[in-house]
């Protein structure tokens, strides 16, 4: 088994050695580089791994991520992302990574996520944890796991970090539309709102037939 941070010496100038009998050259490998000079690369296949991260060290080697990566994203700041899919405890993992903190998992059961300035933001379906339903939820290191708000119909990611989602709820917050940052936790814009769509420092909706705009 290949532990996390297993170091590899089959990295050369410009391939990987990945043990199928062939090098792969890096210019066909999908790969990012951080400001810092840090590189992440996918291989399909390595070392009898499938769809395997690896972090690529400035001396020549190639130091193990994780395997069965179905997707993975990574930000400005030398953070990467990664989604896997497996059945069990961890089943629909997103897990989070730097040459800083290694390899911690972020939350399983999973449906949607998104990276922002300020983090990660991420969607259940179903959560485990506390039972509720299309949850939205947001995650740094230095936070871990924010629960946001539950019955959740669908949210977007603005451009300063913050999300705003859209809830249907008999009562008085019926077809609510929501803001929530760090800074200022969650807000309620408006409710019976019947369309909405970000703009660049804010929100426009239509309520009751009549357009509005919102902005923190």
């Amino acid at each position: 088994d290949i532990a996390l941070g297993s170091v590899s010496n089959d990295l050369q100038a410009d391939t990987i050695n990945d043990e199928s009998g062939t090098n792969q050259t890096l210019e066909n490998i999908e790969r990012t580089t951080f400001a810092d000079g840090t590189q992440v690369a996918f291989l399909k296949s390595w070392k009898g791994r499938e769809n395997v991260l690896l972090h690529l060290t400035e001396d020549g080697k190639s130091v193990y991520i994780h395997d069965n990566i179905v997707d993975w994203k990574s930000d400005s700041n030398g953070n990467v992302y990664m989604f896997r899919w497996l059945e069990g405890e961890q089943k629909d993992a997103l897990l989070h990574w730097s040459p800083e903190t290694d390899r911690r998992l972020v939350d399983s059961h999973v449906t949607s996520w998104e990276i922002a300035s300020s983090g990660v933001y991420y969607f259940q379906s179903q959560s485990p944890s506390d039972g509720k339903a299309d949850v939205l939820r947001h995650w740094t290191l230095e936070t871990d796991s924010v629960y946001i708000h539950d019955n959740v119909v669908n949210w977007q990611v603005a451009s300063d970090g913050s999300v705003y989602m859209f809830r249907w709820k008999e009562g008085e917050q019926d077809k609510a539309l929501l803001h929530w940052s760090s800074e200022t936790e969650r807000i309620v814009i408006d409710d019976n709102v019947e369309s909405w769509e970000l703009t660049g420092d804010g929100v426009r909706y239509t309520t009751d037939g009549v357009k509005k705009s919102w902005s923190i």
